[in-house]
């Protein structure tokens, strides 16, 4: 007998489960495990998680970046108050109006009313024509020393009689030797500006009357214009800013150049002579005008970060972009500021001739610095680089107006030497006959200026023009060991030709 089993399905009443067919395996439906394990956590899929990370991802970083700008950002303000907090308790200037108060310390308000009324006299119209028709008359062709032709004589000498009494003001005004105050207020350059103006064309005047008196060989008055010119340069010692600095290194320049003529000509004596380097012995030493240039212009440039600088469309050469708007003149622009200033100051000591090769060192290492900057970099520090000033340009200026001085002062102590030992010196060390000591007039190099006498019984003394002759910054360039070819050019810079017997007026 053969007995069928059929499948035990279960070992429950089968009324309680319902048959139900089953379907057959569809390959074309994903089991529902291996759909959640594709969408992963949360249930999403890859592009679910590219968008989110689309999104978040952005988010994060520029979240990161503006934690990490806020901290440099407060670094930098801290360091910012420190710093400042101990130059304002070293009473040193930090801003226009401490400058300000720093200037009107370091200076005297003495003749303020004699300056006051040469500034009227300057700018009044008949004096102005006149003083430009005189101009004109010498322009191109100057004053020539004694025994050459001199077209300009009368038209010049009238305009020195007819301001008489302007001349004898400047006398009275620069008799006292001082450090006299400007009107100028550091918020408003156009102040800085207008009495820049009147100190060149005071300048001119000056030199007028001196190269015509030394014409002449009048030497009372030529004494008196030569050291109204040199007291007028150092009166404006104290100035704390660069370009107060750089008019007047171009008003001693000017003093300085007649200075020369009247060597040439021998036009003063003993007396004078000894004072006029008295005068220029008094001056400010060179580095200590560069330190307080540097100190105003510090000044100067933090207080522009105290206000909208990019307000001041004059301050900028180039219309500022939009990532140098918003990254630059923060904290940190701030602070590279005062670092670079720093910098300077602390090569600066008490002599420049030695000071100058480390200034231009710095000036060199900053400048390429400041070219492998990436663009966001140059756009933090736009402002403290738009505003830094050309100061590798100024440590020339300055070195080169030391440089004058020296030379100048050399050819004084020669011309005094000729007086009292009726010879030439046959070199610089010579000169201690008659008080100077070859250490006070070292240029840069390891060779003191050149002195030779020429066959002509004239002597040339020379030295160099440290902005011409890069390689005088090193050690190893010392002043030309030969006197420079004056055939072509006579009237050479950073040469002084000394007459024996200068030549009788015509």
């Amino acid at each position: 007998m053969t007995i069928e089993m059929s499948p035990i399905r279960s070992r429950r009443p089968s009324c309680l489960y319902p048959a139900v067919a089953m379907p057959s395996p569809d390959r074309s439906t994903p089991d529902p495990d291996t759909r959640n394990d594709r969408r992963g956590l949360f249930g999403f899929g890859c592009l679910g998680w590219s968008l989110i990370l689309l999104t978040v991802l952005p988010l994060l970083i520029a979240g990161s970046l503006s934690l990490w700008w806020k901290r440099r950002q407060a670094l930098a303000e801290q360091a910012i108050a420190d710093r400042l907090q101990t130059l304002s308790t070293q009473g040193i200037p930090i801003d226009a109006i401490s400058l300000q108060t720093y200037y009107n310390r370091t200076t005297t308000n003495n003749g303020a009313d004699l300056w006051r009324s040469i500034r009227d006299q300057l700018n009044s119209e008949p004096f102005a024509t006149s003083l430009g028709n005189v101009l004109i008359a010498v322009d191109g062709k100057e004053i020539p020393p004694p025994g050459k032709p001199y077209p300009a004589d009368k038209e010049v000498q009238q305009f020195l009689d007819d301001n008489a009494e302007f001349f004898h003001e400047i006398d009275q005004w620069l008799d006292a030797d001082t450090h006299f105050r400007v009107e100028v207020d550091f918020r408003d350059f156009d102040t800085v500006f207008d009495q820049i103006s009147d100190q060149r064309n005071l300048a001119r005047v000056l030199r007028v009357k001196a190269r015509h008196s030394i014409h002449h060989g009048d030497s009372v008055s030529a004494h008196q214009a030569l050291r109204n010119g040199i007291f007028f340069a150092r009166s404006q010692e104290k100035s704390p800013l660069l370009i107060s600095h750089l008019v007047r290194i171009a008003v001693e320049s000017v003093a300085m150049d007649s200075v020369d003529m009247s060597l040439e000509a021998d036009t003063l004596d003993q007396s004078q002579l000894s004072d006029l380097l008295e005068a220029i012995d008094a001056l400010d030493p060179s580095a200590e005008s560069l330190r307080n240039a540097i100190l105003g212009e510090r000044a100067f440039t933090l207080d522009g970060f105290n206000r909208d600088v990019f307000a001041d469309e004059d301050l900028f050469f180039e219309e500022p972009d939009g990532l140098q708007r918003t990254l630059g003149g923060h904290a940190t622009d701030k602070l590279s500021a005062i670092e670079s200033f720093d910098l300077w100051l602390r090569a600066v000591s008490d002599d420049l001739v030695k000071d100058a090769p480390l200034l231009l060192d710095i000036a060199d290492q900053q400048s390429r610095s400041l070219q492998q900057l990436n663009v966001f970099q140059q756009a933090e520090r736009y402002v403290s680089a738009t505003l830094m000033p050309p100061i590798q340009m100024s440590v020339l200026a300055f070195l080169r107006n030391e440089h004058e001085r020296l030379l100048v002062r050399t050819a004084i102590a020669a011309r005094l030497f000729r007086h009292q030992e009726s010879r030439w010196p046959q070199s610089v060390d010579e000169l201690q006959r008659v008080g100077l000591d070859p250490r006070s007039v070292h240029p840069c190099g390891d060779r003191l200026f050149g002195i030779r006498e020429q066959t002509d019984d004239t002597l040339l003394v020379w030295g160099f023009d440290p902005t011409t002759d890069d390689s005088a910054f090193s050690e190893l360039a010392p002043t030309p060991a030969e006197p420079p070819d004056l055939t072509l050019n006579p009237d050479r810079d950073m040469v002084i030709r000394i007459s024996a017997k200068p030549q009788e007026n015509e």
